[in-house]
Order: C-alpha cells, then sequence, then structure tokens
C-alpha cells in the first residue's frame, strides 16, 4: 500500500501562474492508483503532475458522497487547487469541477474530465468491493515473533485491553507500553520491542500537556509520539483518526480510555462494546486500550464486567497497585486474563518509583509480592513456596493459600514435569520442584 500524505494548501483564490510556466502542455501519462485505510488516491507522473486524494465516503440515502482533493505535484510548485465534497455519481460532479479545474490551471492542456472520470470511477468500485476475499492457504504466513509488538505485554496486530480500577496506574503501564514502542527500547519495561514503531495517543482522559509530561518523565528527555484529543465517540472521530494515521505513518495506537471513547454511552453495555469494536476494525493497527472496573464489583475476570469486552479483546491484562514503596512509589501487577492466540504469558510485577522527574518501572518477581500471590495460579504458587526445599501438602496448603484437596491434584497433575515426590529418611510423602537432575534419563 502506499501511504498518502497531504501537501501544502493555499487559498483558492491564489493564482497558479507558477505551474502554467512550469509546463505549458500535458501529454498522457500512467496513473498510479492507491487505497489505505479507507481513502483512495489517483497520481499522475511528468508531465501531468496531478494527484487527486478521495476519502470520508458517506453512503447514505442512495447516494455515495466523499471528500475530493485535487493538487498539483508539479516539484518545488506543488499546489492544492480544490477541495469539494460530491456526489461521487452525479451527473453534474464531473463536468463541474473539470470546468473549475480548467480555470484554475488554464495554462496547462489537461483532460480533466478523463482524470475525474476514471478515478471517480475506480473509487467507487473499491469502495464498494471493500477489502477482496483470499483464500486462507494462501495467506502471507507470519512467524511467531510477528504476533507480538511488545512481548508478552502488547500484540501487533490486534486488541490489547488493559484493565483495573481507578488509580491502579493503568495508564502510567499503557504509556510506557507506547514508549517502548516509540523508542524501541527494552529498558522501559524490561520488555524488548519488536521493533521500533510510530505510536499515535487516542486521548479522551487528559490534554496533550499531561501525557506529554508523562512521556519526559518515562523516556526522558522526550519521546516522539504522536498526540490527537479526542471529544466524541471514536466512531465519530473515525475520519480524524484514519487521516492522521495515513499521513503520520502510524503503525500502533494507545487508546485513553475505551469508556470514554464510547460517547456517553453506558461502556457495560453491549451496544457501546459492539460499536467499539465495529469502530476499531476499521482503524486496521494494533492496539492498547485502556478500560476501567467499578470500584464496588466483585468479578475482575473482564472489563466492565462484560463478556463483549472480553469477546473483541484478544489479549487482556488485569493491573493491581498492592503495595506502597512509602513516598516515592508503588508496586504494580499485570494479570493476564485472556490470551487468544498463545498460552497465557506470565504475571509481570513493577515497583514504580518517581525521583528526579523521572518514573522508573523496575521488575520484580511476582512471587514476591504476598499481596499478588492470591493472584498466580495454584501451580505457580506451589512452585514458589517449594523454592526453599521439599514440603509436605499441608505445609504447602498452609504457604500457597489453597486447600489440600487442591494443592495434591495440582502436585499429581504436573508430576514429572514441574514437581517431583521426595520421601524423607521416615517416610513422610514430601514434594519437591523438579530440578534439571531429577529430569528421566533418556536411553
Amino acid at each position: 500500500m502506499t501511504s498518502l500524505h497531504a501537501l501544502p494548501t493555499i487559498n483558492e483564490q491564489d493564482e497558479l501562474d507558477e505551474i502554467a510556466l512550469a509546463q505549458d502542455s500535458v501529454v498522457d501519462a500512467k496513473p498510479t492508483f492507491a487505497t489505505e485505510r479507507g481513502a483512495f488516491s489517483a497520481s499522475w507522473p511528468a508531465p501531468t503532475y496531478v494527484r487527486i486524494d478521495i476519502d470520508r465516503f458517506d453512503d447514505r440515502r442512495d447516494e455515495l458522497s466523499a471528500e475530493v482533493v485535487v493538487r498539483s505535484t508539479v516539484p518545488g510548485l506543488a499546489r492544492q487547487i480544490a477541495q469539494r465534497r460530491l456526489p461521487l455519481l452525479g451527473t453534474r460532479s464531473v463536468p463541474d469541477l473539470a470546468k473549475y479545474l480548467g480555470g484554475r490551471t488554464s495554462g496547462r492542456k489537461i483532460d480533466w474530465s478523463a482524470l475525474l472520470d476514471d478515478t471517480f470511477t475506480r473509487a467507487v468500485q473499491t469502495h464498494r468491493q471493500g477489502e477482496p476475499a483470499i483464500r486462507l492457504d494462501q495467506r502471507q504466513k507470519l512467524v511467531d515473533q510477528e504476533l507480538y509488538a511488545l512481548p508478552p505485554a502488547a500484540l501487533l496486530r490486534e486488541l490489547t485491553i488493559v484493565y483495573g480500577k481507578p488509580g491502579e496506574g493503568k495508564t502510567w503501564w499503557g504509556l510506557a507500553i507506547a514508549c517502548a514502542l516509540q523508542t524501541g527500547r527494552g529498558d522501559i519495561l524490561g520488555l524488548t520491542p519488536a521493533r521500533s514503531m510510530n505510536v499515535l495517543v487516542l486521548d479522551w482522559e487528559d490534554d496533550e500537556h499531561v501525557k506529554g509530561k508523562r512521556a519526559d518523565m518515562i523516556a526522558p528527555p522526550g519521546v516522539a509520539l504522536t498526540y490527537l484529543v479526542c471529544r466524541r465517540a471514536i466512531w465519530d472521530e473515525l475520519d480524524r483518526i484514519l487521516t492522521t494515521i495515513r499521513e503520520r505513518e502510524i503503525e500502533f495506537l494507545l487508546i485513553d480510555s475505551v469508556g470514554m471513547a464510547c460517547g456517553g454511552l453506558p461502556p457495560e453495555s453491549s451496544e457501546a462494546a459492539l460499536r467499539f469494536g465495529l469502530a476499531y476494525r476499521q482503524l486496521g493497527l494494533g492496539a492498547v486500550a485502556i478500560a476501567h472496573l467499578p470500584k464496588a464489583t466483585q468479578d475482575d475476570s473482564m472489563p466492565y464486567g462484560s463478556v463483549f469486552w472480553a469477546a473483541q479483546a484478544r489479549l487482556t491484562w488485569l493491573i493491581k497497585r498492592e503495595q506502597e514503596l512509602g513516598d516515592n512509589g508503588f508496586t504494580i501487577g499485570a494479570f493476564c486474563r485472556k490470551a487468544n492466540n498463545d498460552r497465557p504469558p506470565l504475571p509481570l510485577a513493577y515497583d514504580v518509583t518517581f525521583a528526579d522527574s523521572q518514573v522508573r518501572f523496575t521488575r520484580r518477581d511476582v512471587g514476591s509480592v504476598t499481596e499478588f500471590s492470591a493472584q498466580l495460579p495454584v501451580r505457580w504458587r506451589i512452585q514458589e513456596a517449594l523454592k526453599e526445599g521439599p514440603g509436605t501438602i499441608t505445609h504447602i496448603a498452609s504457604e500457597t493459600g489453597a486447600d489440600n484437596d487442591t494443592v495434591s491434584k495440582t502436585l499429581r497433575r504436573h508430576e514429572g514435569k514441574y514437581f517431583v515426590r521426595v520421601p524423607n529418611a521416615q517416610g513422610v510423602q514430601m514434594w519437591a520442584n523438579l530440578r534439571r537432575d531429577d529430569l528421566p534419563r533418556s536411553a
């Protein structure tokens, strides 16, 4: 696909005498057609030097209209000639615009009717066709490393939702992911990005000063994130967002936050979730979206307690803030609650510290944080309890908070893979973590 970049605009009353002088006749030239995220373009090289961009399609009342921008691309003299919203199938659209353009470029012999008619016809066909059907066995196959933008925190091409109760540190963690991706730095979160990429922050919560200051603290002296403040529902902001994605060559999104992006619809409703999901799909990029849990909720398995949000995300992380670090920070844990495309990643934990106008995320062992232990699967809790040496089922149960029966079943289920029986001198049955030298020898 070819990126669509806006050229400098001028007042339409300005004359284009310079262009007329640059070339006083034009012969046929073969155009290049391109589509990208809802936009269509046609470009004619030398000697024509014309580009027509069509986007903001609106297919209502049996009439397909769109915004049409016509530019001259003469090197060094690039100019916007016209910008109109037109019915692409209207009988007067081509002749009226062609007449106007002919008057604006009277010194050049351009068959505007032919250019416009060809472009409008192809744009209508492309818009109606949408994305073509493909055979799955002939698709471009991806390697495993291309699944994640920032393994294991954020997917490269699909929606990752980071959620939790207010004040848990969700935005800090989401913005740290964005900074790591924009810079390509692995030291920000102790996670290595697949590559550096242009990130767009879609912000319903704050403003550029708040987000900019936080980004400066995370990745001093600053990071070149693209920022777009949003005031309406995401489905009403689509044209602005898509235009920014095309013009800035955006490759990843940070959405803060899902609830505000629903434009006043109750975020726990199916309508809000489905409309958000439909709009997001049209953006065509991977994203980390910040979502919330009501303070009083007892169910933290999914954002807003709604299965519709959980169904649309391919990866979800529950963020918990469980420990204060004096006056200079706190500890957060990130627990995977859904992973569609891969096995669930291990939990992540960070000490988040503030000092010298900077914020640092320092990785730590989740099992070492007492408040997080209940969030870990029983098998992981048992492994943590046995780090100091073998133990009985009763001892393991007291250390993990699980009952004896659950501990016994978990040990037996993973015997030979994670755990091994270790009887002591008194014949008491004990269990230990399976070490490398405990593995069965192959013949």
